[in-house]
């Protein structure tokens, strides 16, 4: 399972993407940017505003992390609207 969503890591490298971070107590937190470094056990998001996140394949897996398409949702005041 691991190995496939690597693939799709792959696969959407360099491209604009919304991560959904999913923290305790049901708040989310968003980042929008492009994944910009992939290892063997991580992968890095480079944001708009030049700030790095990483994240294992597994926070994917458990769903702690989403990753979103650049549809139906837009960028104002550094806040994400949908």
């Amino acid at each position: 399972m691991i190995d496939k969503i690597k693939k799709d890591i792959v696969s959407k490298y360099g491209l604009t993407y919304k991560f959904k971070i999913n923290n305790i107590r049901n708040k989310s937190e968003y980042v929008v940017g492009k994944i910009s470094e992939i290892y063997d056990r991580v992968f890095v998001v480079k944001s708009d505003d030049d700030k790095c996140t990483s994240f294992t394949y597994s926070d994917l897996l458990t769903g702690n992390v989403e990753i979103h398409e650049k549809m139906g949702w837009q960028i104002k005041n550094n806040k994400i609207k949908f």
